[in-house]
C-alpha cells in the first residue's frame, strides 16, 4: 500500500496532468560578481532594458526571445539567397565585372552580340572561380566569427555576442551596397560573414538554454524554418527590383538585409542573457530571476528551485576538472565531449554537403544557364521556388517533437537522394544551343524544376533547422559555446567549399554534379542511422547520463537513448552522482593546468573502438531492420518497380502539366488527383515515422496498478469465458464485470467463482445496472476503481500475451499520457474457405481494422493524434475518469455540433467521447503497436445481417462524432494534431470511395481526349489505383498469403461501403446498436421477479486472497 500511494502522490491527484518537481538540495555556488576586465570583456556588460516600466516575464519572454531568434536566422536566409539573381543581372555584372565569367551566351560579353565573335574587353573579365570566390569568401568570414566565439563566447555570453555580430552586419551591409569594385565587394563579404558566424554559433545555444525541453525543439526548428523565409524574401525582392532601371536593381536588395539585423540589436537591449551562463559566471541570483522570468512564476516558487538546482549540480559535476581547457574537446571519457562534439559538426557537414547550396545560392544561375529559362522566369521560378521552400519548412514545426530528429534527418536524406538522382537523368538529356544558351526539352525542363522544387522540401523538412537544434542540445553545458562554434566552423566551411566548387562544377561537369551529390546524400543515412542518439523529449542534463551510461556499458548511445525512460528530479540527480561523481569521475584530473597524457590516449583508442564496434554492427542492424519493417522493403520494392514502370507516364504527365491551365479536364484530373492521394503519401511517411513507447528496464508502474472494467450482456457466450481467461492471464488487480438485471448478474457470479478459485491474486467482482447501456455500465463500475490505471475492455476481446498490460503501461512513464489505444486484429476463423459466406464477412472485418490500425499508426507517426481510442481495449489514467463531471457528460452526450442527444444518452461512440474528453483536457494519447499490446476480436463470425449493422454503426460514427471534434479545431485539433485534423476528421466526412475515383477515371479520360476508355495510359492509372488499396492491408496478406485470392472482395467492398457510409449519413441520428440485441436483454431484466442489488459482489472471503483496496 505504501508503495501504491507514493506513486499517486507522485502522479497528483487532479484530474489533468501536472508535471512533477523536486525541492532545492541546497548546495550553493559561489555568487560572483559582472567582469570588471578589460575592453572585449566589458563587451559581455550589456544591459537590459524595461519595457514599459517593466521586465518581460513569462509567455511574452519566451516569444520574444523565440521572435528575436527567428529574426537572426531570417536575416541569415536572407543574406544567402539575395546573390541568387543579382548575379546573372545586367546591372551588377557592370558595376563589378569581375563578377561575370565569360560566357558565349550572355550578350554583355559581346559587341556583336549574337554572333558573338567581337568580345568586349571592358566586361565579363572573370571566370567561374572569381564569380564563386566572391561568393563563396562569405563563409569564410562566417568561419572567422564563430572562431571568435570559441575564444570569446564564454566571455561575453550569449546575448552580447549576437548583438555584437549583428552590428558587425549592419556596418558589412553599408559596405556591400556602395561597392563599385570587386576587391571592396568582395572585402564587405567577408566582413559581414564574420559578423553572422558570431550570431549563427550563438543564437542556437542562447535559445536552447532558455527553452523548456517540449518546446525546444520547435522553437529553434521554427528559427531554421525562418532561414527559408529569408530566401524567401530575397528572392521576391530581386524578382520586384529586377524590372527597374540603374543600379538600385541590385543596390537596394543588398542593403534590405540590415532592416533585419537592426530589429535584432533592439530587441537584444530588452531580453535576459541565459540562465545557464549566468549560473556558469557565479551569478545565481540573476539566474534564479531569469528562470522564475522564464518559467512565469515567482522567484521562491518549487519549480524554480528545481529548476535552478538541476542547472547548479550539473554545473558542479562538469566544472570537477578545473576550469575549462581546449583539449576537453579532444577527451571521451563519461562525458563523451569528443564523440558529441563530432556529432554536431558532422551534422552540420552533413547539411551542407548534401547541395542545397546548390540551389539557395544559385537558384537563378540554376534555372537561366542549366535548364535554360528565360531571364524573367528564371526569376520567378527562384521566387516561387523559395516560397515553396519557406512552405515545406513548416511541415517540419508539428514533426520535430512528434517524430524527433533521427526520423526527419533519415526522411530527407533519402527524399534529397532520389531528387538529385532524378535531377542528373533529366539534365544529361540537355544540349547545348549555337550561342551556348543551354536546350533541354520542355518535359524534362519541367520535370527537372520539379524535382528542384522536391528537393527543397525533403532538405526543408528534414535538415534544414534540425543541424542548428542539434549540436546544440547534444552537448553538455561545460562545452556547449565552444562545441557549438566548432560546429558552426563545420558549416562554414563546407559551405564555403560547396559554394566554390558549384560553378566550375557545372562548368565541367555538366549534369554529373548532380550524381556527386546524389552520392553524398546517399553516403549520410547510414551514418545518420548508426551514429546520431535521439534527443527528442530529454532535458540537456538528461543527455549527459545516456552518454555516460553508455560509456560505462560499452553500448551504442543510439540504442541506449531508444531504451533509456525520462528521468528527472532526484532519480536525474543520483544518475549524474553515479557517473560524474566521486567513484565514477572524470578522467580529466588538472595537474599544473595540464590534462594527463595517459588520459589523452587513451580517448581516441576509446572512441575508435566506439566507431568500429558500431561499424561491426551494420550486418546485423540491416537484418533487425529488414526483419522488423516487411512493409518498409516491399514499399521500395513496388516504388523501383513502379518507377521503371510508369518513367514513361511520368514523362507524359510533365507533359499534361504544360497544358493544365488550357484545359479545364486536366486542372480537375490534377486536382482530384491531389486530393485523393496527398493523403495515402504523407500517411505512408507517418507510419514510418512512428515508434511505439519501449519498455524500461524498470518499470514504473506493473499489473497490480491495473483495474479492468468488463460490461457484458451476454455471459453465457463462450466468447466470454475466453475473453476472462486471457484477463485473468495478465494478473490485474482487480476486474469489475457490469451486466444487467438480477437474473444475468446472477449467472454471471456463478460462473466467474470457478475463475476466482483458479486466480485468487485478482479480485473480480461482479454488478448490474437495470437498463443495457455500455456507457452506464461503465460509468457504474469507475467510482470503485482504487488503482491508477483503468482498462475499459469490451467482453468479446482476447489478450494474446500474458504481458499485455506491463507493455500497454510503458507509454504512461510520461506524467502527461492519459490515453493508451492498442492494435486490435480480427481473428481469422476460417482461411482458405474461399468461397464461403462466412470466410468472405470475416475476411473483410479482418482488413477493415487492419486499415484502421494503418490510419492510427499514420496519424500518432506524423503528429501524435490518435483520432479514437478503440472501444474494444484501451487504458486511462483513473483520475481522468474520476474527474469532475466527466462520467456525467459521459452518461449524457449531445452529439452532431451538440445539436441531438442528452438526458436520453447515447448508446455507441462511446470512444470517440472519451478521446475528444482526453485532447480537451491536455492529456496526450498514445497508440501502441507491438506484439504484446495485441488483441484479437471477432468481426463477421455469425451473420451477414449482423456484420451488416456493425458497418452502418461505425459508419454513423463518423458522422455523429467527426462534427463534434472539429468544434474543439481551434484549441486542440489545429495546435496539437493538424495533420490528424485534416486527413481523418474532415476528409472521413467526404471519404467515397465510389465517388473519388468514379471524377478520377471521368476527369482523365475526358483529359486524354482518346476514343476508347481502357488505353495504357488509362490502364496503368488502374493499377496505380489498385496499388494504394492494397497497400494498407499488406501485414494481414503477409499473415494469411492465402487470403490474396479474395483480393477481389475487398476491392468491391471498398465500393459498396460507399452506399453504406451514405445511408449512414442520412441516418446518422439512429443511435441504434445493431450489432447485439438489447431489447431482448431489455425484456429478460424488465420481468426478472428478482430483486436487483446493484452493489458489487467478490465471492467467497478466503484469508489469502488480498484485496488491494477492494472490500468484499
Amino acid at each position: 500500500m505504501a508503495e501504491k500511494q507514493e506513486k499517486q502522490q507522485r502522479s497528483g491527484e487532479s484530474g489533468s496532468p501536472s508535471p512533477s518537481s523536486s525541492a532545492d538540495s541546497g548546495r550553493v555556488v559561489n555568487e560572483k560578481p559582472r567582469s570588471q576586465g578589460g575592453f572585449f570583456s566589458r563587451l559581455g556588460d550589456l544591459p537590459e532594458l524595461k519595457f514599459r516600466g517593466k521586465l518581460l516575464e513569462g509567455q511574452t519572454l519566451n516569444w520574444c526571445i523565440g521572435f528575436i531568434a527567428s529574426c537572426g536566422f531570417l536575416m541569415f536566409g536572407y543574406d544567402q539567397g539575395v546573390l541568387s539573381s543579382l548575379l546573372t543581372l545586367d546591372d551588377f555584372q557592370k558595376s563589378i565585372v569581375l563578377m561575370t565569367p565569360l560566357e558565349k551566351s550572355n550578350p554583355l560579353c559581346w559587341l556583336d552580340y549574337p554572333e558573338s565573335t567581337q568580345r568586349d574587353y571592358s566586361q565579363c573579365t572573370g571566370d567561374p572561380n572569381t564569380q564563386a570566390a566572391a561568393v563563396a569568401v562569405y563563409q569564410i568570414g562566417c568561419f572567422l566569427g564563430a572562431l571568435l566565439i570559441l575564444f570569446k563566447g564564454e566571455t561575453w555570453g550569449r546575448k552580447s555576442s549576437t548583438f555584437w555580430g549583428s552590428a558587425i552586419m549592419v556596418i558589412s551591409t553599408v559596405m556591400q551596397a556602395g561597392s563599385h569594385e570587386y576587391i571592396l565587394f568582395s572585402l564587405s563579404r567577408v566582413l559581414g560573414g564574420i559578423g553572422n558566424g558570431m550570431v549563427t554559433s550563438t543564437i542556437p545555444t542562447w535559445q536552447s538554454e532558455c527553452a523548456r525541453p517540449h518546446q525546444r525543439g520547435f522553437l529553434i526548428t521554427l528559427s531554421g524554418a525562418l532561414i527559408s523565409g529569408g530566401i524567401m524574401i530575397a528572392y521576391w525582392v530581386d524578382y520586384g527590383f529586377y524590372f527597374l532601371e540603374g543600379s538600385i536593381r541590385w543596390r537596394f536588395p543588398i542593403a534590405f538585409q540590415s532592416f533585419f539585423t537592426i530589429i535584432v540589436m533592439i530587441g537584444l537591449l530588452y531580453l535576459p542573457d541565459s540562465p545557464r551562463w549566468l549560473a556558469m559566471k557565479g551569478r545565481t541570483e540573476e539566474a534564479r530571476a531569469v528562470t522564475a522570468r522564464l518559467l512565469g512564476k515567482p522567484i521562491d516558487h518549487e519549480d524554480v528551485t528545481t529548476e535552478v538546482k538541476a542547472i547548479k549540480e550539473a554545473l558542479e559535476v562538469q566544472s570537477q576538472g578545473g576550469g575549462f581547457q581546449y583539449k576537453e574537446l579532444l577527451t571521451n571519457g563519461p562525458s563523451q565531449n569528443l564523440r558529441r562534439t563530432l556529432l554536431g559538426i558532422a551534422a552540420q557537414f552533413f547539411q551542407q554537403i548534401c547541395g542545397i547550396n546548390l540551389i539557395t545560392y544559385y537558384a537563378g544561375f540554376l534555372f537561366e544557364n542549366s535548364l535554360g529559362f528565360g531571364p524573367e522566369l528564371s526569376r520567378l521560378l527562384a521566387a516561387a521556388n523559395g516560397t515553396e521552400y519557406f512552405l515545406a519548412s513548416l511541415v517540419a514545426l508539428p514533426l520535430i517533437e512528434r517524430t524527433g530528429r533521427r526520423k526527419l534527418m533519415l526522411f530527407g536524406a533519402f527524399g534529397m537522394m532520389a531528387s538529385m538522382a532524378i535531377l542528373a537523368g533529366t539534365v544529361s538529356t540537355g544540349t547545348v544551343a549555337d550561342n551556348g544558351a543551354p536546350n533541354l526539352e520542355t518535359r524534362y525542363g519541367v520535370t527537372a524544376t520539379v524535382f528542384l522544387f522536391v528537393f527543397n522540401s525533403f532538405f526543408a523538412i528534414g535538415w534544414l533547422g534540425m543541424t542548428w537544434l542539434y549540436p546544440a542540445e547534444i552537448t553538455n553545458l561545460r562545452i556547449r559555446i565552444q562545441a557549438n562554434a566548432l560546429s558552426t566552423c563545420s558549416n562554414w566551411l563546407s559551405n564555403f567549399l560547396i559554394v566554390m566548387i558549384t560553378p566550375p562544377a557545372f562548368a565541367n561537369l555538366g549534369y554529373k554534379t548532380y550524381v556527386m551529390f546524389a552520392v553524398f546524400n546517399a553516403a549520410i543515412i547510414p551514418c545518420v542511422w548508426l551514429f546520431f542518439p535521439e534527443p527528442k523529449g530529454r532535458s540537456l542534463e538528461e543527455l549527459d547520463v545516456i552518454f555516460a551510461s553508455a560509456h560505462a556499458d560499452g553500448a551504442n548511445p543510439v540504442k541506449r537513448a531508444k531504451e533509456m525512460r525520462h528521468i528527472e528530479g532526484n532519480e536525474l540527480e543520483g544518475e549524474l552522482d553515479k557517473y560524474f561523481g566521486s567513484r565514477y569521475n572524470i578522467k580529466l584530473e588538472v595537474e599544473d593546468d595540464n590534462i594527463r597524457m595517459e588520459d589523452i590516449e587513451e580517448q581516441p583508442r576509446s572512441f575508435l573502438r566506439a566507431i568500429l564496434s558500431s561499424i561491426a554492427n551494420i550486418p546485423m542492424v540491416s537484418i533487425e531492420f529488414i526483419r522488423n519493417n516487411p512493409h518498409f522493403i516491399l514499399f521500395l520494392i513496388c516504388v523501383t518497380c513502379n518507377v521503371w514502370y510508369f518513367w514513361d507516364t511520368i514523362i507524359y504527365y510533365s507533359e499534361l502539366l504544360e497544358n493544365v491551365d488550357r484545359d479545364t479536364w486536366i486542372a480537375a484530373f490534377f486536382w482530384i488527383f491531389t486530393a485523393r492521394y496527398y493523403r495515402f503519401a504523407i500517411g505512408f511517411c507517418g507510419y514510418h515515422f512512428y515508434r511505439p513507447s519501449p519498455m524500461q528496464s524498470r518499470e514504473l508502474w506493473t499489473s497490480r496498478d491495473v483495474t479492468v472494467i468488463l460490461p457484458t450482456i451476454d455471459p453465457d457466450n463462450p466468447k466470454f469465458a475466453e475473453c476472462m481467461l486471457s484477463i485473468l492471464e495478465n494478473r490485474p488487480a482487480a476486474i469489475l464485470v457490469v451486466t444487467v438485471g438480477a437474473a444475468m448478474r446472477q449467472r454471471c457470479d456463478d460462473f466467474l467463482e470457478h475463475f476466482r478459485q483458479a486466480y485468487p491474486m485478482t479480485q473480480t467482482g461482479v454488478s448490474a445496472i437495470p437498463h443495457p447501456s455500455k456507457r452506464r455500465q461503465v460509468a457504474h463500475a469507475v467510482p470503485k476503481v482504487e488503482t491508477e490505471f483503468t482498462i475499459l475492455a469490451d467482453d468479446h476481446v482476447f489478450w494474446p500475451s500474458k504481458d499485455f498490460i506491463p507493455h500497454s503501461l510503458a507509454p504512461f512513464e510520461s506524467p502527461t499520457m492519459g490515453v493508451v489505444a492498442t492494435y486490435k486484429c480480427v481473428r481469422r476463423t476460417s482461411p482458405g474457405k474461399f468461397w464461403s459466406m462466412s470466410s468472405i464477412i470475416n475476411f473483410i472485418g479482418c482488413l477493415y481494422l487492419e486499415r484502421h490500425n494503418y490510419e492510427l499508426r499514420a496519424s500518432n507517426g506524423m503528429d501524435g493524434g490518435v483520432f479514437v481510442v478503440s472501444g474494444r481495449t484501451a487504458i486511462y489514467r483513473s483520475r481522468f475518469l474520476k474527474a469532475d463531471g466527466l462520467m456525467h457528460r459521459f452518461c449524457n452526450e449531445k452529439f452532431f455540433f451538440g445539436l441531438f442527444g442528452g438526458k436520453e444518452g447515447l448508446g455507441p461512440d462511446d470512444d470517440n467521447f472519451l478521446t475528444r474528453e482526453a485532447y480537451k483536457h491536455d492529456w496526450d494519447i498514445k497508440f501502441q503497436q507491438t506484439d504484446e499490446c495485441t488483441i484479437w476480436t471477432t468481426i463477421g463470425d455469425e451473420s451477414l445481417s449482423k456484420f451488416r449493422g456493425q458497418l452502418i454503426r461505425w459508419a454513423r460514427t463518423t458522422f455523429r462524432s467527426n462534427p463534434c471534434m472539429m468544434l474543439e479545431s481551434n484549441r486542440v485539433l489545429i495546435k496539437r494534431m493538424p495533420w490528424s485534423f485534416f486527413t481523418v476528421y474532415l476528409t472521413g466526412l467526404i471519404n467515397f470511395a465510389l465517388l473519388w475515383d468514379g471524377l478520377l477515371m471521368f476527369t482523365y479520360y475526358s483529359a486524354l481526349g482518346a476514343d476508347e476508355f481502357l488505353t495504357t495510359e488509362m490502364r496503368k492509372l488502374l493499377c496505380f489505383m489498385l496499388f494504394t488499396k492494397v497497400w494498407k492491408i499488406v501485414p494481414h496478406f503477409l499473415r494469411y498469403p492465402s487470403d490474396l485470392l479474395l483480393l477481389p472482395y475487398q476491392i468491391l467492398f471498398g465500393y459498396v461501403h460507399s452506399f453504406i457510409k451514405f445511408w449512414a449519413l442520412i441516418t446518422f441520428w439512429d443511435c441504434a446498436w445493431l450489432g447485439r440485441n438489447l431489447d431482448a436483454v431489455d425484456d429478460e431484466a424488465e420481468h426478472s421477479r428478482m430483486p436487483l442489488n446493484m452493489d458489487f459482489s467478490w465471492g467467497e472471503v478466503r484469508p489469502n486472497r488480498p484485496s488491494y483496496g477492494y472490500h468484499y
